[in-house]
């Protein structure tokens, strides 16, 4: 087997061992949020030494004000922030348990982006502060699910 196919067949089965280890994180994000891998494992190109680069990418809603005038604020998360770090937990620990190197800036670009910010920080500096430009980026050139 040449060397492609190998990183192939390794991230296909390390990205099935995580979506099998990720139970109470995939029922805690259910219709809420997703996750998904990029980097070498997004691309199917993983080996032992890749490090792991995840994102989570949530569902919101608009609010309605409370004055009844028919206008609504801006989003609420579907995914609320503790079961964000619900999620967050898990995804660390099955990482760690898969042998992956702890996650970059300590676990600083773990972090859940609503559809709502890749859609309204487009074009806006907020785009890069926020990582939202290179998450979306990654959601669509190089991705895989872990959570639906």
């Amino acid at each position: 087997m040449n060397e492609l196919a190998r990183r192939r067949e390794y991230s296909t089965e390390t990205l099935a061992k995580l979506r099998d280890r990720l139970s109470e994180a995939s029922k805690i994000a259910a219709n809420k949020a997703c996750v998904y891998a990029t980097g070498s494992l997004g691309r199917l190109k993983a080996s032992e030494h890749s490090d792991l680069d995840l994102f989570i990418a949530g569902r919101s809603e608009k609010i309605p004000r409370s004055d009844g005038s028919g206008e609504e604020f801006g989003p609420k998360n579907l995914l609320n922030h503790l079961d964000e770090i619900c999620v967050q937990a898990e995804l660390i620990t099955r990482s760690r348990e898969l042998g992956f190197p702890e996650f970059s800036g300590d676990g600083r670009y773990l972090d859940h982006h609503s559809i709502y910010e890749f859609t309204n920080t487009l074009g806006t500096e907020k785009d890069d502060v926020a990582n939202t430009f290179t998450a979306r980026l990654l959601l669509l050139l190089e991705s895989k699910p872990l959570l639906l």
